[in-house]
């Protein structure tokens, strides 16, 4: 069974390096704060954003 976990947590990290599990995902907060201040501003200046605005995430295998 391959299991995949979400968010990159310290546990999940160390369960992946230890094989009890197969992957985690990485979210990249930094990334998605810039994104939503970049997004606020055009919002303030008046211009049309996208509904959804996608942020790279990272696999830790």
């Amino acid at each position: 069974m391959i299991v995949v976990g979400f968010d990159a947590t310290d546990d999940a990290v160390k369960a992946v390096e230890s094989g009890n599990m197969s992957a985690t995902v990485a979210q990249k907060p930094i990334d998605i704060g810039q994104q939503g201040v970049l997004t606020a501003l055009k919002i303030a200046n008046g211009e049309t954003v996208d509904e959804f605005i996608p942020v790279d995430l990272e696999l830790v295998k």
